[in-house]
């Protein structure tokens, strides 16, 4: 990823060019990122972006988000500010990911992650609630142990977090149920998320409710953002509503959905993520078409057999249900 640029409202710093101007395009992203190469970035409350493996922010300080052990009112930061390394983290760990959100910043540096800033719903995930405006590490003895974490989303106060093994576990405020534990309380360490059923690709967590893609997209917590076509919040997840979302043909790559009118992602593709990647390593077996990337994916004579999960509109228990369709794929 190149150098970042930024546009919008800079009055507290967060475009990172040395000022607190409103921008109406683009500018370069100055200080120790100026003409700088990054392979992140997130906005929240601050910026925060990562480059040659050291996590950097700017902007709005005022709850220690930027990570550089200063804080406070007056305390933003008008240009990148490498992360401290001061305790927590050590010298030699690589950031992976880093996350902005409306009241922390979180990270992952070599499988484990980092927060920092206001911490009065335990968003910063160490058992606590004491803020830090230097990194501390989030527990990974508990609900996460012999776990490697893959991706993170956090929200206004809340966090969450994907693992190499499908799971996901959030932490922080939980009035609406955000969380995805089915309850409303507010957690200070990971815990398990299980408003939704089966191994999870995608999550994100706002700031009253979360969506996860596994089969199809499901979210829960708040009322009105879960997309569901429900005004009341729930704590079990729901499909969102796709009613008007139609596709006239799939095109190439695509795959046809069971539903009418409907396509799949590309092969590869995780989002939306209605069903897994069917594809398999090769040497391809009779039937079976070769794709790239040395792998293989079931030719049109190959029926493929799912066990999906469904719930009744009448709030009935999911339950399983084989179904089996076939799959066609077009390349070129």
């Amino acid at each position: 990823m190149p150098a970042p640029t930024a546009g919008g409202a800079g009055v507290d710093g967060n475009l990172g060019d040395g000022s607190t101007l409103k921008r109406a395009s683009p500018v370069a992203v100055g200080g120790a990122l100026a003409d700088v190469d990054v392979t992140h970035i997130s906005a929240g409350v601050s910026t925060c972006a990562i480059a040659d493996g050291d996590g950097y922010c700017w902007g709005d300080n005022y709850y220690g988000t930027v990570g550089n052990g200063r804080g406070g009112a007056g305390r933003d930061e008008l240009l990148p500010s490498a992360v401290s390394r001061y305790d927590a983290l050590r010298w030699g760990q690589q950031f992976t990911a880093i996350a902005a959100g409306g009241t922390h910043t979180c990270a992952i540096a070599d499988g484990s992650v980092y927060c920092w800033g206001s911490n009065v719903h335990g968003q910063l995930g160490d058992g606590t609630q004491a803020d830090d405006r230097y990194p501390v590490a989030t527990d990974m003895t508990g609900a996460l142990a012999g776990r490697t974490v893959s991706s993170l989303t956090v929200g206004e106060s809340s966090s969450c977090v994907l693992t190499d093994d499908d799971a996901a576990f959030c932490w922080g405020r939980n009035a609406s149920g955000a969380l995805g534990d089915q309850t409303t309380t507010s957690r200070s360490v990971p815990t398990a998320v299980t408003a939704v059923t089966g191994p999870i690709r995608i999550i994100a967590v706002g700031s009253d409710h979360g969506c996860a893609a596994v089969l199809y997209v499901n979210c829960w917590g708040g009322s009105f953002n879960l997309g569901t076509g429900e005004t009341s919040g729930r704590l079990t997840a729901a499909p969102i509503h796709t009613g008007d979302l139609e596709i006239a043909s799939c095109g190439t790559d695509w795959r046809p959905l069971h539903e009418p009118r409907r396509c799949g992602a590309p092969i590869g593709t995780e989002f939306p993520g209605f069903i897994d990647d069917l594809r398999v390593p090769g040497p391809c077996a009779s039937g079976w078409l070769s794709v790239p990337d040395g792998m293989c994916a079931p030719g049109p004579a190959i029926p493929v057999s799912y066990r999906v999960w469904y719930e009744k509109g009448w709030s009935s228990p999911p339950a399983p249900a084989d179904v089996t369709w076939r799959w066609w794929w077009l390349w070129e």
